[in-house]
């Protein structure tokens, strides 16, 4: 099974996604922050990341431009309160998903991602 690493500063957002995503059978990283995601993916090579794009020591687009380089094909959903325009704008990553959100809507992202292989998928 796909292997996800889950990055956001807060703990409650961070186990819902555990919680979501866990009982469908994926292995599940976290992470409370860009560095400490960006070790954790170095070390561990996972599948896909949902990261949110605005925290502190490392902000979001500078982490997607550094897991880029260590794989390239790494899936990435951005799950954001905030209407990034430069990571829409320049896709960097392969979906967007404005806070607050339906649960079927980020497994539907995962699922299009992961079982399917596609890449930067239309989900602007």
């Amino acid at each position: 099974m796909a292997t996800i690493l889950i990055v956001d500063t807060n703990a409650a957002d961070r186990n819902a996604y555990i919680a979501l995503l866990g009982n469908l059978g994926y292995r599940i990283l976290e992470a409370a922050n860009g560095i400490e995601a960006l070790d954790l993916a170095q070390a561990e090579l996972p599948d896909l990341i949902i990261t949110d794009i605005i925290m502190p020591l490392m902000e979001g687009e500078e982490l997607i431009r550094n897991l880029r380089e260590i794989k390239p094909d790494i899936k990435i959903i951005v799950v954001s309160g905030y209407g990034n325009e430069a990571v829409q704008r320049e896709k960097i990553a392969d979906a967007f998903i404005k806070k607050p959100f339906e649960s079927i809507e980020l497994l539907s992202a995962v699922r299009q991602l992961l079982d399917t292989g596609i890449r930067r998928s239309p989900l602007y």
